[in-house]
């Protein structure tokens, strides 16, 4: 029993040895792991103040770099307002602007439709007013021709006494003359001024009073236009009442309509050289000479005096211009008695319009004008050569020789100074000329 309580208790003896070694080795461990783990923390310490001062140093220059960026945001949003404020005031400057164009365009627009409707949906409405104006100019028995009423008293003070535009070649040389009008009232009626050169003539006839009766029985007096304002392409119309040998009173009042063809032709109508032409591709026939050409206005911008023969040419007519009546008129002494003749301005130069081998020829240098074919009276007097290019009157430039003829008529009068531009051999001059009466 002994020897085993000696071999337990030595057994005892050295577990005890072997634990407290054991616990003493797993104390020095512990202490060792418990030293590192204080050397770890104090080492994640210092690197989490290194991390921390690196991190606020960074915020610390993102913060500046942020309010630099934000600093200069706002002054460009800044400059950004200030621009885009003056941007929209130009901006609605051009809106007021363009709202007043707009308005402007509307109006025209308006204009332009008034004149459409004009020259289409008023036509009728025109052609009964102005039609009783129209007259028509007879010997007595057969109808020579048309004419139309305008304002005025020739010859008198009395307002009974009427003036009537017709074509010189109607009137010329006819011993008696009658007016009939609208209403189918005929009067005696005589010449009292007249343009030979302009196939003009103005007939003047005694219209009594007739109180209390409708105004059926009132003459109608038409407008006189600006002819020189007419261009090409204008939509006109003609009334008048055409007819022939066989049947020259059945077609009274007859309306016709067309455009212009062109302006400012000069053509030989019968025996005299007519300028200031306006050429019309409305019908016209025998008993139209004398009568209106109207805008669609309704005014008077010129006289049918005659059309070009058919064989030779279809729809080409012609109408003395308005302006022309104009200067008749104004040239005459209203007042005295018996008929009164217009003196006819004349420069006294014959010319021909520049040829396509004369244009070669010059290179295109000298495109425009006309060439002097001969020489009289005050061009002849002021030096004008034969050969020479006319390019321009008076500041006029020149196209051919309608327009110098046409200038001459509607500018023009007997003692009237003025300036030709000349190309002569090629050197440009001035020539001063004054004008006299054509023969």
């Amino acid at each position: 029993m002994k020897i085993l309580l000696y071999v337990v208790t030595a057994i005892l003896v050295i577990t005890a040895a072997g634990s407290g070694y054991f616990i003493a080795n797993l104390n020095g461990q512990i202490n060792s792991l418990q030293t590192q783990i204080a050397q770890s923390a104090s080492d994640i310490g210092d690197k989490i103040n290194q991390t921390g001062s690196r991190l606020e140093g960074e915020i610390q220059r993102g913060d500046t770099a942020l309010s630099a960026a934000i600093a200069s945001t706002n002054s460009s949003l800044t400059q950004f307002s200030v621009d885009a404020g003056a941007r929209f005031t130009e901006i609605g400057k051009d809106i007021n602007s363009n709202a007043g164009k707009i308005t402007n365009l509307d109006n025209r627009t308006a204009g332009n439709e008034a004149v459409i409707a004009g020259s289409v949906l008023q036509t009728s409405a025109l052609y009964a007013d102005l039609k009783q104006a129209i007259v028509r100019i007879t010997d007595g028995t057969s109808l020579i021709g048309s004419g139309f009423i305008i304002v005025g008293t020739p010859g008198s003070n009395s307002s009974a006494y009427r003036k009537v535009v017709t074509a010189y070649h109607v009137v010329k040389d006819q011993p008696v003359l009658y007016v009939t009008l609208y209403d189918g009232r005929s009067f005696q009626a005589r010449v009292w001024a007249s343009s030979e050169a302009s196939d003009i003539a103005i007939v003047t006839y005694a219209e009594p009073g007739l109180p209390g009766l409708p105004d059926l029985f009132t003459s109608r007096a038409l407008v006189l236009a600006d002819s020189w304002e007419v261009k090409g392409g204008d939509p006109v119309f003609v009334i008048g009442s055409p007819g022939n040998d066989t049947d020259p009173l059945g077609l009274t009042e007859t309306l016709s309509t067309g455009v212009i063809s062109q302006t400012r032709r000069g053509e030989i109508i019968g025996e005299n050289y007519v300028t200031n032409l306006l050429q019309i591709d409305a019908a016209v026939n025998f008993g139209n000479s004398g009568g209106p050409l109207f805008n669609i206005k309704g005014e008077v911008i010129g006289i049918v005096i005659a059309r070009m023969d058919p064989t030779l040419g279809d729809g080409i007519s012609f109408a003395t211009s308005s302006n022309m009546i104009k200067k008749v008129e104004k040239n005459i002494i209203v007042g005295q008695a018996g008929e009164f003749k217009y003196e006819y301005p004349w420069l006294g130069v014959g010319t021909y319009d520049l040829s396509p081998a004369y244009i070669t020829e010059h290179q295109n240098t000298i495109t425009w004008g006309v060439e002097v074919a001969s020489v009289a009276g005050p061009a002849a007097t002021a030096g004008v050569r034969v050969g020479d290019i006319v390019t321009a009157i008076d500041g006029q430039t020149l196209r051919d020789s309608g327009e110098l003829s046409s200038w001459v008529a509607e500018y023009g009068t007997s003692g009237k100074v003025v300036t030709l531009t000349i190309n002569r051999n090629g050197a440009a001059l001035e020539i001063t000329a004054t004008l006299g009466v054509r023969p």
